[in-house]
């Protein structure tokens, strides 16, 4: 099955679906003004790479030089998906065995540059909290137009967080009858008391048919509060009131 369907299958309702959060993101940000957007999950198995891949494969279709950053240094699998080498990346970058340059990577597709997350280290958090950390972003900032970062899950490792204070969004990606009901209200928890700048919820809706080899479809949409919906449902800009949480109960089992 294709994990890229974007660019293997840009016809299809999913890359149109890509196509919407690429549009819904621009109200976010400033124009003409590099963007640092963190993809992030409570647990693991919601989607988020899948979805950090092809959300920086959509907009480098729009020729935006973009850099996709594998920042899940405890589970590298972005270099899987694009083929690419992980013997250097975030882990050898921080731990300052390597340089910029080495990191940086192309990759097959026009506009998207990749760094992977390196060999893994024994110390994550550790190292996402060097300075190095932050000049890796400001020298990716002044290269390019979107850094995309997946971030390991925020409920099971502090890294996601800090990762998210230091991005201009910051997407949980959630899937239906998969994801607890607990785990609005852990983001809802982060949306209030951490420095996250524009946190977002994409829910990742696979209750159609098969596809792609998964045995299930995905669909993600940034459908905004006022109107702007696909099926799928996006709740973006301080999106945790009670209408928000009610209208997404029904996407999540019971604890």
């Amino acid at each position: 099955g294709s994990e890229v369907p974007v660019i293997e299958k840009p016809g299809s309702t999913l890359a149109e679906s890509f196509r919407s959060i690429r549009t819904s993101l621009k109200y976010f940000m400033p124009e003409g003004q590099p963007a640092v957007i963190a993809i992030t999950s409570t647990v693991s198995g919601e989607g988020k790479t899948f979805v950090a891949v092809n959300t920086a494969a959509i907009i480098s279709m729009l020729g935006r030089k973009t850099l996709l950053v594998g920042l899940d240094l405890r589970k590298p699998r972005i270099n899987k998906i694009l083929g690419l080498d992980n013997s250097v990346g975030m882990s050898t970058w921080l731990s300052g065995n390597s340089r910029y340059n080495e990191v940086v990577q192309a990759t097959h597709i026009e506009n998207l540059w990749f760094v992977s997350s390196g060999p893994i280290p024994p110390n994550p958090s550790e190292l996402i909290e060097r300075d190095a950390m932050n000049e890796f972003l400001a020298k990716a900032r002044k290269e390019f137009d979107y850094i995309i970062i997946d971030t390991p899950p925020a409920a099971v490792v502090t890294d996601a967080l800090l990762l998210a204070a230091r991005a201009d969004v910051t997407l949980f990606v959630v899937r239906q009858r998969y994801s607890a009901k607990s785990t609005l209200s852990l983001i809802d928890e982060i949306y209030r008391t951490r420095e996250i700048k524009n946190p977002g919820i994409i829910v990742n809706d696979i209750s159609m048919s098969g596809y792609y080899g998964y045995g299930l479809r995905y669909g993600y949409t940034m459908g905004y509060n006022y109107g702007y919906n696909y099926g799928y449902k996006y709740y973006g800009h301080a999106p945790y009131g009670r209408g928000a949480r009610n209208n997404a109960g029904s996407y999540y089992k019971e604890d």
